[in-house]
């Protein structure tokens, strides 16, 4: 004689609890449900941006691990793949969909004093994370990136120079700076997730940059 489907759940249920072991019906209750935040930036694989990308090397994804990807060097010694860091994480609901987004900024080892980085956003697509925006900041004073964040639902981008804002030459001389080192103002703009991208919510403001450096800031 067969038993029900309903008795063989009792069945199972009673035997768990016998055993000491969690009832099924509440293990698949207590399953987590993933987030961006389950994501572990520090061995993963991201896209090259066009800071990333030199003409003679392939435009292929690289991944990190260990928080690193070193550079590579082809036969004669000159570099072929530049290597990046992990800098920091931080999260926020950027786009107004009431989950939360991830600020990557991963910093590029030049093998000098340049101090460029690559910042990624990612969104939680269902089941895996889901590329919004790539961009590269300059060098310090010329466009280097003071600070990224989620701010009232907007995405904050400060960087250093005078105008300096994404999509504009950051390597232009806006003749305010004391050397690439020591930008005087800072440029703040804020972007707002609108469709399918990012765009400007307001005019950029030129700030005065009260460190007197060009070193990026987490708050």
């Amino acid at each position: 004689m067969l038993t029900s489907p309903s008795k063989v759940f009792v069945c199972l249920a009673v035997v768990s609890i016998a055993l000491g072991a969690t009832p099924i019906s509440s293990a698949l209750q207590s399953a987590p449900n993933k987030t961006i935040r389950s994501v572990d930036f520090r061995n993963f694989s991201y896209p090259k941006t066009n800071g990333l990308y030199l003409p003679h090397s392939r435009n292929l994804p690289f991944r990190l691990k260990g928080g690193s990807a070193p550079e590579t060097r082809d036969k004669q010694g000159f570099v072929d793949e530049m290597g990046v860091y992990l800098s920091r994480v931080s999260y926020g609901d950027v786009t107004g969909d009431g989950q939360e987004e991830a600020i990557v900024v991963l910093s590029i080892l030049t093998g000098g004093s340049a101090m460029p980085d690559c910042v990624y956003v990612y969104g939680w697509d269902q089941r895996r994370p889901k590329l919004l925006w790539a961009f590269d900041t300059g060098d310090r004073t010329y466009g280097g990136l003071r600070r990224v964040k989620v701010e009232n639902g907007y995405l904050l981008v400060e960087l250093y120079g005078n105008g300096k804002i994404i999509g504009k030459d950051l390597d232009a001389e806006d003749k305010t700076n004391r050397g690439a080192c020591c930008p005087t103002l800072f440029t703040r703009a804020h972007y707002k997730w609108i469709g399918n991208g990012f765009r400007l919510a307001s005019k950029p403001k030129i700030l005065p940059n009260p460190i007197q450096s060009g070193s990026s800031i987490e708050n």
